[in-house]
């Protein structure tokens, strides 16, 4: 389980606009010092944050796993995208190039799935459907 103080299972960054102020999700707090990642006041809202990126994503055109993912975790972060994405597909048992339909049942599995290759871990689903319903 995520601790106190970050509550963020999509390791989501802070984003900031034109003037440096930082853009805020419902539910976020003060993030620590010096720190790139948002802070949740609990991992319900942590989980709402990241359905929501997802939805913004879709959104936007981003309409498969390996469209979302690659923009969600750039390799300029660092990550390795095609293995991210390789692991978000089978465990959500759906192809990384078939467009997806968005139901609750498959945000609850993204994000699922998203949590999992973030942390290494079992997502709680209690929680990340609590997240959901904070929508």
């Amino acid at each position: 389980m995520l601790q106190y103080p970050y509550y963020n299972p999509g390791n989501l960054e802070r984003v900031f606009d034109k003037s440096g102020k930082e853009l805020m999700f419902d539910g976020q707090k003060q993030s620590l010092e010096g720190s790139q990642f948002r802070c949740f006041i609990n991992i319900e809202c942590g989980y709402r944050a990241l359905i929501k990126q997802i939805l913004f994503m879709y959104a936007r055109g981003l309409k498969t796993i390996a469209e979302i993912i690659g923009t969600f975790a750039p390799i300029e972060d660092n990550n390795d995208k095609e293995q991210y994405i390789v692991n978000v597909s089978g465990w959500m048992n759906i192809s990384r190039d078939e467009s997806l339909v968005i139901t609750k049942e498959l945000l609850i599995n993204f994000a699922a799935s998203i949590s999992r290759q973030e942390n290494g871990q079992l997502a709680n689903l209690s929680e990340i459907e609590a997240g959901f319903n904070l929508l």
